[in-house]
């Protein structure tokens, strides 16, 4: 399934030029709506980064129970693409759980994206 919501839109659009400083002000010309493929359930945006190296910006999501994921979008295409599952992408142990990126996700001299969370303790049901 896809979903996609203008709200979810609106990161992009000031991410693609619409700057808030009023160079550009966000109009229907400017504004993208984008959708987020490949998440099994609706969501909500955990946080937002732009890489300058790759042209890419990279979007946390999650729906606060079992699924955070990492999704890039490609400027220059205007492709958006899932990256992955936190909790498939580290090494959490059989007692953490993962709620969502709670930074901002920034980019590092190496060109490489960072961001930091925390892995929640959860009481295992029976």
């Amino acid at each position: 399934m896809r979903y996609a919501h203008a709200l979810r839109a609106l990161p992009l659009a000031l991410l693609l030029g619409a700057a808030p400083s009023g160079a550009q002000t966000i109009t229907e010309k400017n504004l993208r709506f984008v959708e987020y493929p490949d998440f099994p359930t609706p969501f909500d945006l955990g946080s937002i980064g732009y890489s300058t190296v790759h042209k890419k910006v990279f979007i946390g999501v999650t729906n606060h129970g079992n699924r955070e994921g990492i999704y890039e979008y490609d400027v220059r295409s205007g492709q958006m693409s899932l990256r992955g599952f936190i909790d498939l992408l580290v090494n959490l142990r059989d007692f953490q759980w993962q709620g969502k990126v709670h930074t901002k996700i920034v980019e590092g001299p190496d060109g490489a994206m960072y961001f930091a969370t925390d892995a929640e303790r959860a009481a295992k049901s029976t």
